[in-house]
């Protein structure tokens, strides 16, 4: 558990590293015209007092509601996030929306990502973000790509959480929010630590018929579950996403321990069921139009976009920063599963 505060000197990114929104045929930002939506650019969102002045703990701007405000959720409230539908409809667009929420509103001591990447291309510009805002195994690779990587991740993340839980017991203390505060240095203080998982389904579902690989995917399967029942005290949060929304996929289980979802475009009425409990995500538009779903309300939205070359340039401002560059190492865990 690194807790060495090395980023005194950090400066959180400027809005002007992020596109403004340039209106066609005079169409205000987020409004509909001609049966579309225009974009809703991450700029804009960021920079408006709904978030700006914003007291949550981890404040995500995940786009603009039909009536054009700026919605914004604490997922250290919600605690844990859903993300599913089809395939190029707007998942992506909502995982970059959550972590340029976050990279603009929470320093390098306060925040660390673990991004796992099964197919091994969504996250790689996020490889940039190493010493400032990841946690990692020592000696792996900074984007988690691998089954194996990915069980020994959820297992070590697993470890953190209980090592956090002791020292909560110790002093009688409910949450992170409560141990934070009453931290004697700003060393002593915990980030939190948010795991984004693409593509939930290639870790789950075992390769062919073999007994490693059902083990592994059990394994990882019964981690998420672990750390979505008890993460949330202690500042362990999870982003499941997958564009595969069946019921083998999105068991109950899962379904219990991630009460804050969003729905993209489905290709059918029984995959909305599935991530909603309703219809409804089947007829959505595509291109970012999502259904957001918190507690028992859900709301629709148009999805804050953040474009590759932002992102490049967002994550290269991160890494550029002068300040040392100690990465947040994870505990070796006890019984990872087998490679």
């Amino acid at each position: 558990m690194e807790k060495e505060n090395t980023f005194a000197d950090y400066q959180l990114p400027p809005l002007d590293l992020l596109d403004e929104y340039i209106p066609e045929d005079k169409v205000s930002e987020g409004k509909i015209a001609n049966g579309r939506r225009a974009v809703v650019r991450m700029r804009s969102v960021l920079g408006d007092d709904a978030f700006r002045n914003c007291k949550a703990e981890l404040p995500v701007a995940i786009g603009r509601t039909f009536g054009n405000k700026v919605k914004v959720f604490d997922l250290a409230k919600a605690p844990q996030l859903l993300i599913a539908g089809a395939t190029k409809q707007g998942k992506t667009v909502a995982i970059n929306a959550v972590v340029a929420s976050l990279l603009y509103s929470k320093r390098p001591e306060e925040l660390k990502f673990v991004f796992i990447d099964p197919k091994g291309c969504e996250f790689s510009a996020y490889s940039r973000l190493g010493g400032h805002y990841l946690a990692t195994l020592s000696g792996e690779n900074p984007i988690v790509q691998t089954k194996d990587q990915a069980g020994k991740t959820l297992e070590a993340l697993c470890e953190e959480m209980e090592a956090r839980y002791s020292h909560l017991s110790v002093g009688s203390i409910s949450n992170i929010v409560e141990y934070n505060k009453q931290a004697s240095t700003p060393q002593e203080r915990w980030p939190y630590i948010v795991t984004i998982i693409d593509e939930y389904a290639d870790l789950t579902i075992p390769a062919g018929r073999e007994e490693e690989s059902r083990y592994i995917s059990r394994e990882i399967t019964e981690s998420i579950i672990r750390l979505a029942q008890k993460g949330r005290a202690v500042g362990i949060h999870i982003i499941l996403a997958t564009q595969r929304p069946s019921k083998k996929v999105i068991t109950d289980s899962i379904k219990a321990t991630f009460p804050t979802r969003i729905a993209v475009r489905t290709i059918t009425r029984t995959d909305s069921r599935v991530i909603l409990d309703s219809p409804g995500a089947e007829n959505l538009a595509g291109g970012g139009d999502m259904i957001f779903k918190i507690d028992t309300e859900t709301e629709r939205i148009q999805g804050s976009y953040i474009s590759p070359e932002e992102i490049n340039r967002l994550t290269t401002y991160v890494e550029s920063q002068s300040c040392k560059k100690t990465p947040y190492t994870l505990p070796e865990p006890d019984s990872a599963p087998k490679a």
